[in-house]
């Protein structure tokens, strides 16, 4: 976010946004998405706050976050999947210690 706050660190966002998407570089992508995910959480605008977690979570995978934004919103079939979904992928990764 190269320091910028207020009112105008969603449109440096945006403008990230979208030249990350240029260059495809996946991770610029879904920490940009993540980041706009989470200012619009703070300002109780959980659907637009899903809505760019689930664009991150194709790049990369947050699932967590996305179904605690859905818990808020008061959507618990979408919370269900999500959850579902983050332990689908849980399953597959082999890390000691993990249960």
């Amino acid at each position: 976010m190269l320091g910028h706050g207020g009112r105008d660190t969603d449109a440096y966002l945006e403008q990230a946004l979208a030249e990350f998407r240029a260059l495809g570089e996946r991770f610029g992508i879904s920490f940009a998405q993540t980041e706009l995910a989470e200012r619009i959480a703070v300002r109780r605008g959980f659907a637009g706050a899903c809505k760019h977690l689930e664009q991150a979570i194709a790049v990369v995978q947050m699932r967590s976050r996305q179904a605690q934004l859905y818990w808020l919103r008061g959507d618990e079939e979408a919370c269900a999947a999500s959850l579902a979904e983050a332990q689908r992928h849980a399953e597959r990764i082999r890390c000691p210690n993990w249960r």
